[in-house]
């Protein structure tokens, strides 16, 4: 299965995605969709090298797919991470509720 790899942001804790230039981003659909296990070993190795900078923390691979030309992510708890909560909570759930 495919994988793209995640990690959280150290500075501001934001959910962020390894792109296929290298760079973490938090666009979910410009995440590297790796699907060799020397392309997720490159991205292990850059995860890890990312941890050791201070750039982000907890990285790892999440399974993926290609689903209607995007990245697709599997997991419903890594789909939750990357588009936010499925309830709406807060001042802001409660004015979108009331509209």
């Amino acid at each position: 299965m495919a994988k793209v790899f995640t990690a959280n942001r150290l500075v501001d804790g934001a959910v962020v995605y390894l792109d296929p230039q290298g760079v973490w981003t938090t666009d979910v659909l410009s995440a590297h969709l790796l699907e060799s296990d020397e392309a997720i070993e490159k991205a292990e190795a850059a995860g890890r090298d990312a941890v050791a900078r201070h750039h982000v923390v907890d990285a790892y691979p999440i399974d993926a797919e290609l689903r209607d030309g995007s990245v697709y992510l599997t997991r419903f708890r890594e789909r939750i991470r990357a588009q936010g909560p499925t309830i709406l909570f807060g001042t802001a759930g409660l004015k979108k509720k009331a509209a």
